[in-house]
């Protein structure tokens, strides 16, 4: 898990680009920190992914969820604001 370390930092220096600036990195660090955390636990080696890869996946579902979390407004309110951009 540590030499993935770098990988959390790669996702959240990604997605903070666009994040509004009240959003504090360090807790979205901490969500993909648990995310890498859960693809330790769960990565079967025997499936062929590298663990880079599937690392990647989980720590940036983690981040979103953890965003997600934070949003009073329901999922297709924010897909239908985009949607207008």
């Amino acid at each position: 898990m540590l030499d993935n370390l770098s990988v959390v930092g790669m996702v959240v220096r990604r997605l903070a680009r666009k994040l509004p600036p009240s959003v504090d990195l360090d807790d979205i660090q901490s969500a993909g920190i648990l995310g890498l955390m859960d693809a330790a636990q769960k990565y079967d080696s025997t499936r062929g992914a590298r663990f880079r890869t599937y690392a990647e996946v989980h720590v940036q579902g983690a981040i979103l969820d953890y965003l997600r979390s934070l949003s009073w407004a329901a999922m297709g309110m924010h897909r239908r604001a985009k949607e207008n951009e």
